[in-house]
């Protein structure tokens, strides 16, 4: 599928070059987050289930979607991502900054993405409400920023509503468990994805 011929006499530096160039030719999606992301557990769980795809964490703990706008460009764009997957907010939240200041942040990471042609993934907040911060204002913020992303903001390709998956564990920590993790990466990977997608999304230096 590659479209590569490796000779029958071929020697080892040939056959791991050949291998390197098809690597270096998979889409690669970067993920752009909080210490969530920065978890890494759902990004594993993607790249078992698209192998088709590179997928790399680019998760900061302890980051507001300000942070994530400022170093977008460094983490995203200069390093030549086919996609990205945006998760961030609740820090914003747990600080107290208002919703237009999440939103425009968000959206302003959409408008980069789109403009250099990479595949934007939304993804809503998590669902946090055992954590020691939390209170009943910043669950309504919570979900003003959800309804904002579920909307489909301009430039957003996909939408994935991670909250409403989370929302029905019996337990709510800011930081999801494993199990939450690998929920995240199926909800991800059902949305954006799926066996056929992963095969359709291939770079077209990989098709036949």
């Amino acid at each position: 599928q590659s479209g590569y011929t490796i000779s029958r006499t071929g020697n080892a530096l040939e056959y791991a070059l050949i291998i390197t160039q098809i690597i270096q030719q998979k889409c690669k999606a970067g993920a752009m987050g909080d210490s969530i992301t920065a978890n890494g557990g759902y990004i594993e769980q993607l790249n078992t289930k698209c192998g088709s795809e590179v997928f790399v964490h680019q998760g900061a703990g302890g980051e507001g979607t300000g942070a994530m706008l400022a170093r977008f460009d460094r983490d995203i764009i200069k390093k030549n991502y086919n996609e990205v997957i945006i998760l961030g907010g609740v820090n914003d939240i747990a600080s107290g900054r208002s919703l237009n200041t999440i939103t425009s942040n968000l959206a302003a990471m959409y408008a980069k993405a789109k403009a250099a042609n990479v595949r934007v993934i939304a993804v809503t907040l998590t669902p946090w409400s055992d954590h020691s911060t939390w209170t009943s204002a910043f669950q309504q913020k919570t979900e003003e920023v959800n309804n904002w992303i579920l909307s489909k903001p301009p430039n957003v390709d996909v939408v994935v509503d991670v909250y409403t998956v989370l929302n029905s564990f019996a337990t709510k920590p800011l930081h999801p468990n494993q199990a939450g993790q690998q929920a995240i990466g199926n909800a991800i990977y059902a949305e954006a994805y799926t066996e056929t997608q992963c095969e359709a999304l291939k770079c077209p230096l990989l098709t036949s």
